[in-house]
C-alpha cells in the first residue's frame, strides 16, 4: 500500500490491499453489489486463487477516475512483478476502485477510517449521495467508511 501510494504521487490516496487469506477467512461484501463491473470483478477474484492480491484505490473524497485507475493498475502490476522476483507469494494483482463512504447513524465506539461494519448501524452514503443500509458484520472490500456524515457537506 505504501509503495503504491508513493508511486501515485501527491493527493489524498486511500489504498487497501486484501490478501487471499483476508478475503477467505472473514465475511466480505462490495459497495455496489449490483453493478456489472462489481459482479465481473467478483467472478475474476473467485477464479484467481490464493496468489492474487486485491488492491482497492481511491481518494478521500471520491472514487478514482478511469485514467487514475488505469495508472494505478500499471503501477501495481510493476510492483507485483518486482515482488515476484523477491520470492513473494503474490503472483498477480487485481485493482479496483475504492469508494469513500460516510456513516449516517450513531457513531458509538467506532474508529474511523474503517472497512469493518461490525460496530456500525444506520446507512452508508457515498459522495454521489447513494445511500445503503449498513451491511451487517462484514468487511467492505471496495469501500472505506471515513467517518460520520456531516450534513450539508455533500
Amino acid at each position: 500500500e505504501r509503495e503504491l501510494r508513493g508511486l501515485l504521487g501527491p493527493g489524498d490516496w486511500q489504498i487497501r490491499a486484501w490478501s487471499h487469506s483476508e478475503r477467505a477467512l472473514v465475511t466480505t461484501t462490495w459497495w455496489d453489489v449490483d453493478a456489472d463491473a462489481t459482479r465481473a470483478l467478483s467472478r475474476t477474484l473467485q477464479q484467481a486463487g490464493p496468489h492474487t492480491l486485491l488492491l482497492c484505490v481511491g481518494h478521500g473524497d471520491r472514487p478514482p477516475t478511469a485514467d487514475e485507475l488505469a495508472r494505478a493498475t500499471v503501477l501495481a502490476e510493476q510492483l507485483c512483478t518486482e515482488a515476484r522476483q523477491r520470492a513473494s507469494p503474490v503472483r498477480s494483482v487485481l485493482v479496483a476502485p475504492l469508494t469513500p463512504v460516510w456513516l449516517d447513524g450513531p457513531v458509538g465506539g467506532a474508529r474511523f477510517p474503517t472497512y469493518d461494519t461490525a460496530e456500525l448501524s444506520g446507512h452508508l452514503v457515498d459522495a454521489a449521495g447513494r445511500r445503503v443500509p449498513v451491511p451487517m458484520d462484514v468487511l467492505l472490500l471496495d469501500a472505506v467508511v471515513l467517518g460520520p456524515e456531516e450534513r450539508g457537506t455533500r
